[in-house]
């Protein structure tokens, strides 16, 4: 029998997908591409987990990283104020210590420079990796190149911003400073309260995250990929090379794995004895009646740390990140404050909640995910970690999966992306 590792590159491979969100599925088109035979792994349905409840933001003009001095120095007021938009549970500081530590080695100004330059290689290259999909009417339907909008109520918020804004442009991102008329030129709908913004206008909005997850992976599935809905429990490496995933339904074995299975890519990662600093931030989002008059894109409202976006049929208020792990509880108070800030700002938005959820954003200290084989287990692939961004850089990071797995060459070196820079 031939090694699963020693078959030719063009060779079709079996393939399991542990993840059905936005990485994991797009995994599997590009690899379905290639000619391999895909299997997707997911105790939830296709991009029910975290994919499904973001701002819906395309957010090719985020260089600047979360791993940065500033945000650390925010820890303190974190743990003292539970209403603020970056919170951090006080039973939860012991269990993050670790994560923070890193987090702290990663602000340091060269280790800054690494991240942005990884940052701008995969912001720069998204929309082309978001172009192979939209052949497809569906998907293309639910994307739009709207831009995004920053609002602030007064200029002193965006000559904040100056430095980011600064290198945003040395790189290349459009960024427009706008007025209060020019504000509500973009969106008429808002309350003329805001005296300047920043306008974002090659950023693009999703108008249902789901659904587009849901076009993709039928994509998927109907050129002959398989869905097992089953949680994944256990992965090993057999001595021939091939990849045993152990799930609640049942054990199967494939050539190659891929792990993209978010924030819980860690537990199934200590089964093969390997860990890595991964960590979630926890996000939240309430759903609200849309009223007669309303937005065109996602906004972010800076200074209160909340975005307003018009979601399916309704308006999604998403905010803040939480530190308190995979198992606490939702805490509804903080975002439930700010509905009273949205009314103020977007006239006519009803108080009725229609939905709440709460997702779990795979967060590495550096900001930056992984992407790529551990050195002992090269038959398993890993693709996780993209924080606030995997919406935007989920398409790309599936052709560089299939790329590697080709041994074909790559649009830039993924270095500073590779599993080896958490010693693994």
């Amino acid at each position: 029998m031939i090694s699963a590792l020693a078959r030719p590159d063009t060779a079709p491979l079996s393939i399991g997908i542990i993840g059905a969100g936005i990485v994991g599925v797009s995994c599997g088109l590009h690899l379905q591409r290639a000619g391999h035979q895909v299997e997707v792994i997911d105790w939830q349905g296709a991009g029910e987990g975290a994919s499904s409840g973001n701002a819906g933001i395309i957010a090719v003009s985020e260089l600047i990283p979360f791993s940065t001095f500033a945000t650390l120095r925010k820890v303190p007021a974190m743990l003292r104020d539970p209403n603020g938009p970056l919170r951090l549970r006080r039973d939860y500081l012991f269990p993050i210590l670790p994560w923070l530590v890193r987090f702290t080695l990663a602000c340091r100004p060269a280790k800054q420079k690494t991240i942005v330059n990884a940052l701008f290689e995969l912001l720069s290259r998204s929309w082309d990796a978001w172009a192979s999909f939209t052949t497809d009417p569906a998907v293309a339907a639910l994307i739009q190149r709207s831009g995004w909008l920053q609002v602030f109520e007064d200029s002193e918020s965006v000559r904040k911003k100056a430095a980011t804004v600064a290198l945003q442009r040395a790189r290349g991102i459009a960024v427009q400073e706008v007025s209060s008329n020019e504000i509500r030129d973009l969106e008429p709908a808002l309350a003329p309260v805001f005296g300047a913004g920043l306008y974002y206008p090659d950023n693009g909005f999703v108008s249902s995250p789901l659904k587009m997850l849901r076009a993709l992976s039928e994509m998927l599935f109907r050129n002959g990929a398989t869905y097992h809905r089953e949680r994944a429990v256990a992965i090993a490496t057999l001595p021939g090379g091939e990849i045993e995933v152990r799930t609640t339904g049942e054990t199967r074995c494939y050539d190659r794995v891929i792990l993209a299975a978010g924030a819980h890519s860690r537990s199934l990662l200590r089964t093969l004895k390997l860990d890595v600093p991964l960590d979630t931030e926890r996000g939240y989002h309430l759903m609200l009646p849309r009223p007669a008059h309303s937005l065109r894109r996602s906004v972010s409202f800076s200074d209160y740390g909340f975005s307003l976006g018009p979601i399916d049929d309704a308006i999604r208020l998403t905010s803040g990140v939480e530190f308190a792990g995979l198992e606490a509880a939702p805490d509804w108070s903080p975002i439930s404050h700010i509905v009273t800030h949205a009314q103020r700002f977007l006239p006519g938005l009803s108080s009725d909640i229609s939905d709440q959820w709460l997702g779990f954003r795979p967060s590495l200290p550096d900001s930056l995910p992984v992407i790529g084989s551990p050195r002992e287990h090269p038959g398993v692939i890993l693709a996780f970690g993209h924080g606030h961004l995997g919406l935007t850089t989920g398409p790309l990071t599936g052709s560089l999966v299939a790329a590697t797995i080709a041994r074909a060459p790559l649009p830039f070196d993924i270095e500073p992306l590779s599993p080896s820079r958490w010693g693994i």
